[in-house]
């Protein structure tokens, strides 16, 4: 899942893009056990075409449905 927006910052009107990636961690390593269960969601930040920023977090699957409405509800405030 990948959802992103355009972004433009009122001091210097330089524009930012960021997207938002959730991925199972499991499909990735489908060898590795301690990965069952695990996703990881990654926000990344660009500005023109430079990756600027980047954090992630892991989370269980229960966590990524109980946070699903809240990315939800960031994504359509900045839309």
């Amino acid at each position: 899942m990948v959802a992103s927006n355009n972004i433009t910052t009122s001091e210097n009107k330089n524009e930012v893009r960021w997207i938002i990636e959730v991925n199972d961690l499991h499909k990735q390593h489908p060898e590795e056990s301690k990965y069952e269960d695990r996703y990881s969601i990654v926000r990344k930040s660009y500005q023109d075409q430079n990756l600027i920023e980047s954090q992630s977090i892991i989370v269980t699957r229960k966590n990524l449905f109980q946070i699903k409405d809240k990315i939800d509800s960031v994504l359509n405030e900045c839309m």
